[in-house]
């Protein structure tokens, strides 16, 4: 165990701890990392247990979040330390996120015999292919759980149908995206010099990783320019399918095309400037990405990711959705808006009393930390 900054242990303060894996640039990394920021510190004992404190959103965690990284070589393997920490820093509630940490969490304490209120937070499909018992070991744990947080109605509904936890123990809060500062950081300088020229530049954005299938963003754009619709592409993002994609879109040609800057600590201004943002994932729990397009007010193609995307989209009313991998609609539907010019269209912030605010999903922790606190131990 590495403990990075001194253990608060005020009597008075509610000790919530948060647990996740790292500080990767994905979405409920980012989540943690803004509820961290957002809960009150006069109210809250504030802890991270992580297995690595690394990754871009560490700026973000405010210096009264007491942190504990484990530093194992399997998190998996790694039960027994995560018991003693959690017997040391002794939490009221846990709230872990994503399906393997939830998982430990609830093992964790029925090993340690520990007394906490556990809060699992669900980020992605259930519906999606797992190793061989991976749904079983799921309903087992979430059942021992005082509450399930799903970040879609889809992926409630998931919960509740394919895990069989009771209707009466999930709630559904949408990540935190839009903060106070969404309409300046828009606005921020964006100096890519592809925005200086009359060529639409269409944006992805997200972890480089399989499920987001940016193999069909590159392809799309191959399509268009070979459409003689001249277009360039920008990834907004990292992972480990970065090589992958570099050699696609050299394969393809498309080196002076296809422009992959990594990750982007503020990626709004690319969608702020940008002519259409495409979504190709396979899956998705609740797309951050797709939220901050629609703030942004571009133009969108996304594919149907069966949770979260429809929500986000208004069923279509804020973008134009497509079937799960379908490059051609993807490419026809971008066609359209790029031919009947509706990405020169001005844009507006779609910001007002947004569902995806932080200051509704810090309330709506705060409610359930107050909830699981009154209830008896699951």
């Amino acid at each position: 165990m590495i403990s990075l900054n001194e253990k608060s242990s005020n009597p008075k303060k509610i000790r919530v701890l948060f647990f996740i894996t790292s500080l990767a640039g994905g979405g409920a990394e980012k989540v943690v990392s803004l509820l961290l920021s957002a809960l009150n510190p006069k109210v809250y004992d504030l802890h991270l247990l992580v297995n690595r404190y690394e990754g871009p959103y560490v700026d973000l965690i405010p210096s009264h979040v007491t942190i504990t990284e484990l530093k194992s070589e399997r998190l998996r393997s790694s039960l027994k330390h995560i018991v003693k920490e959690l017997k040391e820093i002794q939490p009221d509630v846990v709230i872990s996120h994503l399906w393997e940490i939830n998982v430990l969490t609830i093992l964790a304490k029925k090993i340690g015999k520990l007394k906490f209120k556990t809060i699992l937070c669900e980020h992605s499909t259930i519906n999606r292919k797992r190793f061989f018992g991976a749904n079983t070991i799921r309903k087992w744990a979430y059942s021992k759980s005082n509450i399930i947080v799903g970040v879609s109605e889809g992926l409630g509904i998931e919960i509740e149908q394919i895990l069989k936890v009771a209707k009466k123990k999930i709630r559904v809060i949408y990540n935190p995206v839009i903060g106070n500062d969404f309409a300046a950081r828009v606005k921020a300088p964006c100096t890519h010099p592809w925005f200086q020229e009359e060529i639409p530049v269409l944006i992805g954005l997200g972890r480089l990783v399989p499920e987001k299938r940016f193999d069909l963003f590159v392809e799309a754009i191959k399509e268009l320019n070979n459409s003689m619709i001249p277009v360039r592409g920008i990834i907004l993002g990292e992972g480990p399918l970065r090589k992958e994609l570099e050699n696609q879109r050299d394969l393809l040609n498309l080196n002076g095309t296809i422009d992959l800057l990594g990750f982007v600590e503020n990626p709004l201004p690319y969608l702020n400037l940008g002519s259409v943002f495409i979504q190709t994932s396979d899956y998705e729990g609740l797309p951050t990405a797709l939220i901050e397009a629609v703030a942004c007010g571009i133009k969108i193609v996304a594919t149907n990711t069966h949770t979260g995307t429809e929500e986000v989209l208004g069923n279509g009313l804020y973008g134009r959705i497509v079937s799960r991998g379908d490059l051609r609609g993807i490419v026809e539907q971008t066609k359209e808006i790029l031919l009947e010019n509706e990405w020169k269209k001005n844009k507006c912030l779609l910001i007002e009393n947004s569902p995806f605010s932080l200051i509704k999903a810090t309330n709506q922790y705060s409610q359930l930390i107050a909830e699981v606190m009154k209830a008896d131990s699951a």
